[in-house]
């Protein structure tokens, strides 16, 4: 008990010589705090976005080597139906009957598909350079999206940093 005076009062007593002193205006101001607690705040949260980041990188990765549609983009799935076509129409035009008028058509229909496969890949190069999401899948949207969260999270804290150091010169 004794000890528990002495604690409490030897605080009294150093609150008491700041106020004398005029040590207490070094006492951080509400302002100070309040920047404190945001600086924080967003630390974890850029913490956060991180994990989310990691995390959306492992589904990515997962989707993309089981074939998952979330791994592909709308431009590459149509790229992977026109090969997926091209070998279907080599197949029948295999057991077509040579000389017949189904063969004919089918090498035309053939002709068609490899043409369809070439304007595909160049609108998912064209994609691919613009930066358009239709050569992104959804994987990648997300890995954007927590990409652009993680530098707004490391622009805040840079402002934070920055303002707490303005408070310190009032």
């Amino acid at each position: 008990m004794t000890k528990l005076i002495q604690r409490n009062a030897a605080k009294i007593l150093a609150i008491s010589l700041m106020l004398l002193t005029g040590v207490a205006s070094a006492l951080p101001s509400a302002e100070e705090l309040k920047d404190e607690k945001q600086l924080q705040s967003d630390r974890t949260t850029l913490k956060a976005d991180k994990e989310t980041l990691k995390h959306d990188e492992k589904t990515r990765k997962h989707d993309k080597s089981s074939g998952r549609m979330s791994g592909e983009s709308k431009d590459g799935m149509k790229v992977d139906d026109d090969k997926h076509n091209i070998k279907n129409e080599k197949t029948v035009i295999a057991d077509d009957k040579n000389g017949s008028a189904q063969k004919k058509q089918d090498k035309a229909n053939l002709k068609i598909e490899k043409g369809q496969l070439k304007t595909d890949e160049a609108q998912l190069k064209a994609d691919q350079r613009s930066g358009n999401a239709n050569a992104m899948s959804a994987d990648d949207q997300k890995i954007k999206s927590d990409k652009n969260a993680i530098e707004q999270d490391k622009a805040r804290i840079v402002k934070d940093k920055e303002k707490l150091k303005l408070d310190e010169k009032k």
